[in-house]
């Protein structure tokens, strides 16, 4: 299994080869490339905080922690979707090259994001909690979907109690 740490270089070399395929007009492995560079550097971010992050299903999840720690949760919400649809985009070849283009750029701005949410919660008071910290009446065992728990209507209560606890 890969380190924290690779799975950065890992997002890095992906963005790159991202903007190669691209420019040699291989829209299918430039959107793979964009999503997968996605995909690393939210399975380093998970890693380094013990989440699970072994499949497609955990890496929407920790996206989503960590879209809920973003300065704007809607847009960065909006943008992982999109990007999350260049991985659908490499089986089915439905994307333009302009759509592809904004993906790649989409995923730079989501990374950018995503560092900026996880430097700011560990200069912060914010807690990330680990897998094994989720327990008890705090625990959220619905995943991704909206349900009500705790008095919360929200995507993921977990997102909630973490920005309750921000400073």
């Amino acid at each position: 299994m890969a380190t924290s740490e690779r799975h950065r270089e890992i997002s890095d070399i992906f963005l790159e080869h991202a903007e190669v395929e691209f420019e040699k007009g291989d829209l299918l492995q430039a959107s793979e490339k964009a999503w997968g560079a996605v995909a690393h550097y939210t399975k380093a971010i998970a890693g380094e905080h013990g989440w699970p992050h072994g499949s497609h299903q955990d890496i929407r999840k920790n996206a989503g922690r960590l879209i809920e720690l973003t300065e704007d949760p809607r847009q960065y919400n909006r943008l992982f979707g999109l990007i999350e649809n260049l991985h659908v985009n490499f089986y089915e070849e439905e994307h333009s090259s302009t759509q592809v283009r904004y993906g790649i750029d989409d995923a730079k701005e989501l990374i950018e994001a995503f560092k900026l949410a996880d430097s700011g919660s560990r200069a912060s008071s914010t807690v990330l909690p680990s897998a094994s910290s989720l327990t008890g009446p705090d625990a959220c065992s619905k995943g991704d979907v909206r349900h009500r728990h705790r008095g919360l209507d929200t995507f993921c209560c977990t997102a909630i109690r973490w920005r309750q606890r921000r400073v």
